[in-house]
């Protein structure tokens, strides 16, 4: 897996370094997170420092609503910072991923 990414700094360490420890932090959250109807998770670092997900699902029902906050609180809890923000949910497919992707469904 190859990550893309500048190094510009981001306080006191590198956005690669970060990037990493984000995506690693997210994949281990995913585990028991995810079901058939994800269809993509990406994120970004915002200028503040702030981690942005966005899902995008195929369909969102009760199941979903329960994986997502388990996900979330799990990666908020790896994070062990207070910067990870409520995550943008979706059905629409047309919208795009955020700067890094995590995970991207091979269903049809």
């Amino acid at each position: 897996m190859a990550i893309n990414c500048s190094t510009f700094k981001i306080g006191n360490m590198n956005l690669e370094y970060n990037v990493k420890l984000i995506y690693s932090n997210l994949c281990n959250a995913m585990i028991r997170n995810v079901n058939n109807n994800f269809y993509s998770i990406s994120f970004d670092i915002l200028q503040n420092e702030d981690i942005q997900v966005k899902i995008i699902l195929y369909s969102y029902n009760e199941d979903e609503k329960n994986l997502v906050e388990d996900l979330m609180a799990e990666f908020s809890a790896l994070e062990e910072k207070n910067n990870v923000l409520a995550a943008i949910l979706t059905t629409d497919f047309k919208e795009l991923k955020l700067r890094y992707k995590i995970y991207e469904s091979t269903n049809s």
